[in-house]
């Protein structure tokens, strides 16, 4: 669902740092600096971050899940825009999904593809998030 929300083509992946890493030896990827974990690294290379929520939103309460959001966050287009950094600098999208009644239900960083409907993409988006808990 995200996927055809986002408009990105069938080749298009997924990073999943919780596959992608060795999760009983993550000690070779602590560094003195967060930017040289293979999580910073993986992001910069990526468009965006999705933060699969359960019901309990248990992601939230992990702290490498807080350092992705804050880092996608921190690397959006409002942030570069109010600290003066230059269009070049990597922007990230942040957003987030959980499953309500069988459905996924999204929350997108600025509008989707689908809310360009007509003239009123805020309000098209404010609906399509209306099942959002």
């Amino acid at each position: 669902h995200h996927a055809a929300l986002r408009e990105m083509p069938p080749s298009a992946a997924f990073w999943v740092c919780a596959y992608a890493n060795r999760q009983h030896s993550l000690a070779a990827d602590l560094t003195p600096s967060l930017t040289d974990t293979s999580f910073y690294r993986a992001m910069n290379l990526s468009c965006g971050v999705l933060l699969v929520l359960d019901a309990k939103a248990t992601a939230l309460t992990r702290i490498w899940c807080a350092f992705e959001e804050f880092t996608a966050l921190e690397m959006s287009g409002t942030y570069k825009h109010v600290q003066g950094l230059s269009d070049d600098d990597v922007t990230l999208l942040l957003d987030i999904v959980v499953c309500v009644d069988g459905e996924p239900a999204v929350l997108t960083d600025g509008p989707a593809a689908q809310d360009h409907v007509d003239y009123k993409a805020t309000l098209c988006k404010a609906a399509r998030e209306q099942t959002f808990p």
